[in-house]
């Protein structure tokens, strides 16, 4: 599931992404840590949301609401819009823990949440606690992000040469090649941990049907 930046972009956020770097730049404020502490957290979680077997669609600060709020309107700009299979919108606000629980930011992400939920949408605050991938799963993904947007066989090439056994890494790729080995595991077919570092003893699991993860169960 690539990321895609929606026609209407608030613009306070230009992200550039290479295979070794991932740079952001945010609007100027008072404590430019904050912002780069959060904007790396929103690129973690727009990893972890292409996983996500229920996520169809993630299109990043995509739109803007006018909520009201402390008797006048905010403008609120999400910083990820995703659709579920299920056919639901859900508005993600990405922000580092400290940030989060401030009383004012509280009150503010309430009020937001109740304003999207009267319009018929889910909203949820994530921070840097709910992400399930530790730094190594982070590593993993991205990587593996790479593979799967650049593999050379077809999903159907893939699924004809899986083992049907529970098998390892290294036993797997001295019958297919590694590049076979890490297609599959991008395209999600062979299950293995995440968080833990790809090697030659990594045991790699047969999946049958979807993708194990789902974002509504995170």
């Amino acid at each position: 599931m690539a990321i895609q930046t929606h026609e209407q972009h608030s613009g306070r956020k230009v992200m550039s992404v290479s295979r070794l770097t991932t740079r952001v730049l945010t609007k100027l404020n008072n404590d430019p840590r904050v912002s780069a502490l959060e904007s790396r957290l929103q690129y973690h979680w727009g990893l972890y949301l292409w996983r996500c077997s229920d996520v169809v669609e993630i299109l990043e600060e995509a739109g803007k609401f006018r909520v009201p709020m402390w008797n006048k309107t905010i403008t609120y700009y999400p910083d990820f819009q995703i659709v579920l299979s299920s056919g639901a919108v859900v508005y993600l606000e990405i922000k580092p823990k400290r940030e989060a629980e401030k009383e004012e930011i509280k009150v503010k992400h309430k009020a937001i949440g109740e304003y999207l939920n009267k319009q018929g949408y889910q909203f949820f605050v994530l921070t840097e606690e709910e992400l399930p991938l530790s730094n190594v799963g982070v590593a993993n993904t991205c990587r593996l992000k790479l593979v799967h947007t650049t593999r050379r066989r077809t999903l159907e090439e893939l699924c004809a040469l899986l083992p049907k056994q529970k098998t390892t890494f290294g036993e797997l790729s001295k019958k297919l090649g590694w590049e076979v080995v890490m297609e599959m595991m991008a395209a999600q077919l062979l299950g293995f941990d995440w968080n833990r570092e790809i090697k030659e003893t990594t045991e790699l699991t047969y999946m049958e049907g979807d993708r194990d993860v789902q974002f509504i169960s995170a």
